[in-house]
């Protein structure tokens, strides 16, 4: 890849998973609250920093602020580089961004809610910008508060130099390039239990007596990192499309990600294609529409297949509602390619312009539905620029992936490559919607990362917290959240039957999102262990159909929508943008960076809005 650093995101998904032994100063089993760690003592000299708050983004001069952005402010806080050795005089500067809405002299404020929107390795200085607009039930009483993680977007990063030129396969760089890393003496501080101890002490600097928090995907997993290392400081903990927090590593929930990703494909988003045969023409019976899905693509290149369903949002329509009919679309255009009588000419010009050749032979298929010549005439302009483009040349490198750098050091993964080949093996026939776009990483990066940490048990004392999670989640699986439910004391789970979204709250419904609001208002919990609410209709639908099973039995009748204004139905927009920029970053980069190097990424992240 061009530049002089370098981001390597791998198939890996927004994600993660906690619990084990810490190897950071915390008691690894039940302990009282008196033996938890005192960060602001711990920072020495650091703790006697005043946060000095200033602006975050740059405005022309005269030019006035929009109203969302009023009451924002960033501040760059130092923290110790590794708190292990806390006081040997290296710190990172971290970066964050902070909601003012009410001020903690007042009665009535009941805290600052810190805010985590995924990756590992994405930022979250926007995510309280869009949150607290979205909340509006929340926002008189609370403040709230973004920060980029160690190593991540504005705060420092970590870097090792690879002083190797790059092989010619993933394989072969990451045996190499990840053990250098996984010796790194700054690489080893970016993990989630270094930034649980930041997070820790921000908010004794911000004098906030408890942590209010909510999480999503990865935020999940840090989140009850925190939770573990720091139950008694938890005062309201929401963990939104979680991981199975009662593993030791997080490699298990990504192992899971495949099967519930070609789980989402195969029944929510083909069930939603076979009931509306008037628009994509593939029939009405959804295994026989899956199997003609594997039939026609298997005659087209994987270049191709991978590129469709990474450009044109087919990917993020199995993680966001917003996109799901894009998904559909793209299905049914590769069909089409897949079953033009006469293949499509082989041409010069790589992949893209092998994409673009089939998709002129559906443009001008006159039985084509028009979903897919309509999809073929966008997908068609946007891959253009990409004609001849390959992937980066080898180059020495420095290596600053932080998302690699925190999934892997949280907690080694099985080491070497005969593991991953079985796996990748069996999941041919169990995920072959993944093998085909190429989504199982085989090997991963962190097949070649060892390390010595493993992460904390959760303490007899922990926090209670809820959990929320959708039926279809293909980032993470709703067995990981009931899991992890079960898995802790305390925990309580919000459930949406026939929902695919990945990132929920503020999701609109009295059902799901008024128990998490009560809960920060008032601390109560839902009185049951899981409740199990309705999913909204899917776009182009008024009625919610069952996709699979029932999660629970009663059913759940009818949808009661919590009334928004305009200004706030934009701010749950913003906020699933940021939601899907995660998305984006770690599964369809990885994709087409492969192919089309680090410009693909970009011209698919400015197509895809």
């Amino acid at each position: 890849m061009s530049g002089p650093s370098r981001r390597l995101l791998v198939g890996a998904i927004g994600l993660l998973t906690p619990l084990v032994v810490a190897v950071l100063p915390a008691p690894a089993t039940a302990a009282p609250a008196s033996t938890e760690p005192d960060t602001m003592k711990l920072a020495g000299t650091l703790s006697k920093q005043k946060v000095v708050w200033g602006e975050c983004f740059d405005i022309p001069p005269g030019t006035p602020l929009p109203p969302s952005l009023a009451n924002i402010k960033c501040a760059t806080v130092q923290v110790p580089r590794d708190w292990k050795k806390p006081t040997n005089g290296k710190i990172w500067n971290i970066k964050i961004s902070y909601a003012f809405n009410i001020s903690t002299d007042n009665p009535r404020h009941k805290g600052t809610i810190f805010t985590n929107p995924g990756g590992p390795g994405s930022g979250g200085i926007d995510l309280p910008i869009s949150l607290q607009e979205g909340t509006p039930d929340l926002k008189p009483y609370y403040n709230y508060l973004g920060f980029d993680p160690r190593g991540v977007g504005q705060s420092d990063p970590a870097t090792c130099r690879v002083t190797t030129t790059e092989p010619g396969s993933l394989k072969e760089l990451y045996r190499i390039v990840a053990p250098i890393c996984a010796a790194n003496e700054d690489v080893k501080t970016i993990n989630s239990q270094q930034t649980a101890y930041d997070m820790d002490f921000i908010r004794g600097l911000l004098k906030e007596p408890k942590m209010d928090y909510i999480g999503y995907s990865y935020g999940t997993w840090l989140g009850t990192t925190y939770a573990s290392l720091f139950p008694s400081k938890v005062n309201h903990m929401y963990l939104d499309s979680a991981a199975d927090v009662t593993k030791p590593t997080l490699q298990s929930t990504q192992e899971f990600q495949y099967l519930a990703r070609d789980r989402s494909f195969a029944l929510h988003l083909a069930n939603y294609i076979s009931r509306h045969d008037d628009l994509y023409k593939l029939g009405t019976i959804r295994e026989d529409i899956v199997k003609r899905y594997f039939a026609a693509t298997a005659k087209l290149d994987r270049g191709v297949v991978k590129t469709m369903w990474a450009f044109d949002n087919g990917l993020a329509g199995l993680a966001n509602n917003k996109f799901f009919q894009s998904a559909a679309n793209v299905f049914t255009t590769l069909v089409q390619m897949g079953e033009q009588p006469i293949a499509a000419p082989s041409a010069t010009g790589g992949t893209a312009a092998a994409l673009i050749s089939s998709l002129d032979a559906v443009k001008v298929d006159p039985d084509a539905p028009a979903v897919a010549k309509e999809t073929a005439a966008t997908v068609s302009a946007a891959a253009a620029p990409l004609v001849g483009q390959n992937p980066d040349e080898p180059q020495t490198f420095d290596f600053t992936d932080s998302q690699n750098f925190i999934r892997c050091g949280d907690g080694q993964w099985t080491q070497g490559t005969a593991y991953y080949e079985s796996l990748a093996a069996r999941l041919t026939t169990t995920a072959p919607f993944d093998t085909q776009v190429d989504l199982v990483e085989n090997p991963p990066f962190c097949a070649f990362f060892p390390t010595s940490n493993l992460n904390p048990v959760a303490p007899k004392n922990f926090p209670k917290v809820l959990f929320g999670q959708s039926e279809f989640d293909a980032q993470v699986g709703y067995e990981s959240g009931l899991a992890s439910v079960k898995g802790l004391p305390g925990a309580k789970l919000l459930a949406i039957d026939n929902e695919g979204t990945h990132g929920l709250f503020p999701y609109g419904t009295e059902c799901f999102d008024r128990p998490i609001i009560d809960f920060f208002l008032t601390g109560k919990l839902p009185s049951k262990k899981v409740t199990v609410c309705q999913a909204k209709p899917l776009p182009g639908e008024t009625t919610t159909y069952e996709s699979g099973n029932q999660l629970d039995a009663r059913g759940r009748g009818s949808v009661t929508l919590i009334p928004r204004t305009p200004r706030q139905e934009r701010a749950v927009a913003d906020l699933h943008k940021q939601l899907d920029r995660v998305t984006f970053d770690n599964t369809v980069a990885p994709q087409l960076r492969e192919l089309y190097g680090d410009r693909g990424v970009e011209i698919a992240r400015k197509n895809a809005g």
